[in-house]
Formats: structure tokens, sequence, C-alpha cells
């Protein structure tokens, strides 16, 4: 809607066209070289009769764009199916995966807005709530989970005692947007680090990491 436009994440994936370039050029010397081979060998019974020279011109005239036009489709193919397997690998076309699996963040395409920050940031705290801390993990940014792996975090705050209630605690409060960082409404000399962090279109919660290696129970209560 024109209150909550839809923030669409269109990043390059430069390894993906590598390596899509790659098997392009791959496929065109492919089809080429085969056709030259033919040519070579025509070019050479050219010189026993001039029958097989008129019929060799005819048939260059005909396999000429017949050549083009199946290297060209030969690309069309191969990046097609390129896109398609990305996308299946990936989910959402960001390489990130979907809130509730295992992978490493929630959904794209959220809005770079105060309501969707304060709803993102509800969410995790629900996980957490609900102790499924590899979950919780996945709402991280990327800067925070290179700070603490999934298998870290969960084997560090498991053996504590979750009292919940965070997440019912942030009903009450909505977030304070500045650019592409939301904080607690604190007031800025006293607000600290974002709670959550605006990266490949959607929000994602900052995590102090080295606060959760030196006390766990107490970023999970």
């Amino acid at each position: 809607t024109a209150d909550d436009p839809v923030a669409l994440a269109l990043p390059v994936d430069w390894r993906l066209f590598g390596f899509m370039v790659a098997l392009s050029t791959l496929t065109a010397v492919g089809f080429g070289l085969v056709p030259a081979w033919r040519a070579r060998r025509l070019d050479a019974a050219e010189a026993v009769s001039h029958t097989s020279h008129s019929r060799t011109t005819r048939r260059g005239a005909v396999s000429g764009p017949l050549v083009v036009g199946q290297i060209a489709l030969s690309l069309v193919l191969v990046v097609a199916a390129g896109l398609v397997a990305y996308a299946a690998l990936t989910g959402d076309g960001t390489g990130r995966a979907a809130p509730g699996s295992t992978g490493t963040a929630a959904p794209g395409g959220q809005s770079r807005s105060q309501p969707a920050a304060t709803t993102a940031w509800r969410a995790s705290l629900q996980l957490m709530d609900e102790s499924k801390y590899g979950d919780y993990w996945a709402t991280w940014t990327a800067a925070s989970q290179a700070g603490l792996s999934r298998d870290q975090y969960v084997a560090l705050v498991t053996p504590c005692h979750n009292a919940g209630g965070a997440a019912a605690f942030a009903q009450q409060i909505q977030l304070t947007v500045e650019g592409d960082d939301a904080y607690l409404p604190l007031g800025e000399a006293n607000r600290g680090r974002p709670v959550v962090h605006y990266e490949n279109g959607q929000w994602l919660r900052v995590v102090d990491t080295a606060a959760v290696r030196t006390d766990p129970c107490g970023t999970a209560s």
C-alpha cells in the first residue's frame, strides 16, 4: 500500500554471474567447434569435384543460420536453468532462509518502515521466549551471525532458565527508525546500539555476541 510500500531486494550474485558466463562460453565454444570441424572436411571435399562444391555451398547457406540459432537458444536455456536452480537453492533469491528454518535469517521483501521494524523485532523476541534458539539466531544480521555460530549460541543458552516475557513487553514498545537502523525509544543519548538493522530487504536482529559469550543466561531470559 502507499503507507507501507514493499521493498524489493534484487542483489547481484557475482559468483552466479561468473559461473553463468563461464558455462555460456563453454557452450558456445562446444557448439562452434563441431560446425567448424565439419566445414573443414567439406573444404577438403571441394577439391574433388565441382558437384561437391555446389552441394557444400547450399548446405553452408542453410546450416549457418541454424548453427547461430542453436547457439542462441542454448544460451537462453542455460541461463534459464541456472536461474531456476539458484532460486530453488536459495528460496527467496537472497540467499537467506525463511523463519522457523535452520538457515541464516528471515525472508526478504519487508518495507523499511517503523511498523515493519517493530514487527520483525517482536517476532524475533517471540522465538526467544519460546526457547527456539536456533530459529532466533536465524533472525540475526550477518555480522551478528559471524560473531557466534548457530551451534555455539544454542549450546550457550540451552542450559539457561528462560523466564520469557520479552515478547509481551515488546508489544508496548514502538521502535524508532533512522535510516537502516531501528532503536528502542530511549532518547539519542541512551539508546545505544540498534536492535534491528535493515539488511537485504529485511529487518534483522543486531546482537552483542560478546555479551552473549560473557552472560548467555542474561541474554536468554
